[in-house]
């Protein structure tokens, strides 16, 4: 077993913060390191317990439950074989996801992240330029996605001309998109066909990657990204193909 720690600053340009955001963001979170409370027994709600047409609309219904209530939730996927969604599910702190043999896959030709942090503001009138709260983002933590029996997130299977691409998707087009958040957990997943970087870490810390792989070849189908002054983050058994270019 190989493990990586990642203890200094990487930044890029494609973050969800701005270049000039770095330093600032660095020294914040090196600050936060708060206790894990989602070892804790907390309530269990599924898609399938709300109402909606689709089953996207039932991820959506129960995301906003979530989210209404402020977190304290774990989100379970299993119960549908494959989730078609048509926005990120978004996560607040002390969220856990856990999903059992099943897939969540964003529908075609939409270009969003599957799994967001919820402190990342998303501008409406730039959509895929910079956070909206770019230099004024709360903290997240306590937030799991842990996977399990070939549990797998997908991008869309077909990207039209007009969205395919790191240049137009941004940090937008990132499988899982996480900014400042502390104690946080990415496990047991297959990513599949990642438009942009698999999963983006901007300005996280103290939290565990591991048990992941990757099956892209898509343009700047990166693994995972570490960037704006994340540190005390475990990287480990990570394999698969991804595309970093």
């Amino acid at each position: 077993m190989k493990k990586i720690r990642f203890e200094y600053p990487v930044e890029t340009q494609f973050g969800c913060v701005s270049d000039s955001y770095g330093t600032s963001f660095d020294e914040r979170v090196k600050s936060t390191h708060t206790i894990d409370v989602t070892s804790r027994t907390i309530p269990v709600v599924k898609p399938e317990d709300f109402s909606g047409n689709t089953i996207a609309e039932k991820v959506i219904a129960a995301n906003e439950f979530i989210l209404n209530a402020g977190g304290g939730f774990e989100l379970s996927f299993g119960d549908t074989s494959t989730y078609l969604i048509t926005q990120a599910i978004v996560l607040p702190s002390n969220t856990i996801v856990r999903m059992d043999n099943c897939t969540i896959q964003m529908t075609d030709n939409t270009v969003d992240n599957i799994f967001r942090s919820a402190n990342i503001v998303v501008d409406p009138d730039a959509p895929r330029g910079f956070a909206l709260n770019k230099t004024s983002m709360d903290a997240c933590f306590n937030i799991k996605i842990v996977g399990q029996n070939d549990a797998t997130l997908l991008m869309c299977n077909n990207a039209s001309s007009s969205n395919y691409g790191v240049t137009n998707t941004g940090w937008h087009g990132h499988t899982i998109m996480f900014a400042g958040v502390s104690n946080f957990e990415i496990s047991g997943l297959a990513i599949n066909k990642n438009i942009a970087w698999g999963i983006c870490l901007s300005g996280c810390s103290y939290g565990r990657v591991h048990d992941l792989v990757y099956n892209t070849t898509r343009e700047n189908g990166d693994g995972i990204d570490i960037e704006f002054g994340s540190h005390d983050i475990d990287v480990f058994n990570i394999s698969g193909t991804s595309r970093s270019e």
